[in-house]
C-alpha cells in the first residue's frame, strides 16, 4: 500500500501530461498514510495469527492501532504545512479538519463501528485528505 497509494495521483498526472511539482509529496505521504493502513488493518488480526511475525504482530495490537494513528497524523500535519508553503490555504485548511476529525474519531473507531472501524475510518479520511490533495496540484 505504501507505495501503490502514491503512484495512483502520479500516474494519472504523468498520462495527462499535467505534472506539477507538488506531487512529489506523494511518495512520502503515501508512505505515511499507506503505512498508517496497513496497521490499521493488521491490527484486529494480531492476536489470532500468533505463528505470524510480521511489523504489526511485533508491535500488538494496542501499539499497533496507535502507530497506525500517529502515522495518520503525521501525514496530515506534513500535507497541511506543504498546502501552506505551496500557497493554498483552503486546501491546507481542509486537509486539517478532515484529518483532526478523521483522528478524533479513530481513537474511539473500534467501540463506535467493530473491529474494523479504525481501518475503515482512517481510509475513508485518507481517501478525502487525497483528493483535497490531488486537487491543489496543477
Amino acid at each position: 500500500m505504501s507505495v501503490a497509494l502514491p503512484l495512483i495521483p502520479v500516474w494519472v498526472f504523468v498520462s495527462l501530461d499535467r505534472w506539477d511539482a507538488l506531487l512529489w509529496w506523494s511518495f512520502p505521504l503515501g508512505g505515511l498514510l499507506g503505512l498508517s493502513l496497513h496497521l490499521a488493518n493488521q491490527a484486529p488480526d494480531v492476536a489470532a495469527e500468533a505463528d505470524i511475525h510480521g511489523f504489526a504482530h511485533q508491535l500488538g495490537p494496542v501499539r499497533a492501532r496507535y502507530l497506525g494513528i500517529l502515522l495518520f497524523v503525521m501525514a496530515v500535519v506534513v500535507a497541511a504545512m506543504v498546502l501552506l508553503v505551496d500557497g493554498s490555504p483552503w486546501h491546507a485548511a481542509a486537509v486539517a479538519a478532515t484529518g483532526a476529525v478523521g483522528a478524533a474519531v479513530s481513537v474511539r473507531a473500534t467501540q463506535l463501528f467493530g473491529r474494523d472501524g479504525l481501518f475503515g475510518v482512517l481510509a475513508i479520511a485518507t481517501a478525502a485528505i487525497a483528493v483535497v490533495f490531488v486537487s491543489a496540484a496543477g
